[in-house]
């Protein structure tokens, strides 16, 4: 049983850091112009499907361009992991 409990309160101690992490982007809206965007890829530009490039290109695209729309445009924080490096798959974890 006391494995059992065990799980549980992990699993209800990560949907608390869940819900505490993706609170960062609700707000309230009251009107359009209170809408944001948060993307996390760039699906075409003129002449070109972008599923060449990698996440972090995509990432970075997205924050340079929302320094120009900052009113409709918001950049996501983002780290790159590592799955073969133990420190670096810690750092995501946490």
């Amino acid at each position: 049983m006391s494995d059992q409990l065990n799980s549980f309160q992990e699993r209800t101690e990560n949907a608390k850091q869940y819900i505490s992490t993706y609170q960062n982007y609700c707000w309230s809206v009251t009107n359009i112009s209170d809408l944001k965007l948060a993307p996390f890829y760039i699906l075409a530009t003129e002449g070109a499907v972008h599923v060449d490039k990698t996440h972090g290109w995509h990432m970075e695209e997205i924050a340079r361009i929302a320094t120009y729309e900052p009113d409709i445009l918001v950049s996501t924080n983002y780290k790159v992991i590592d799955f073969t490096d133990a420190s670096s798959k810690a750092e995501g974890t946490h």
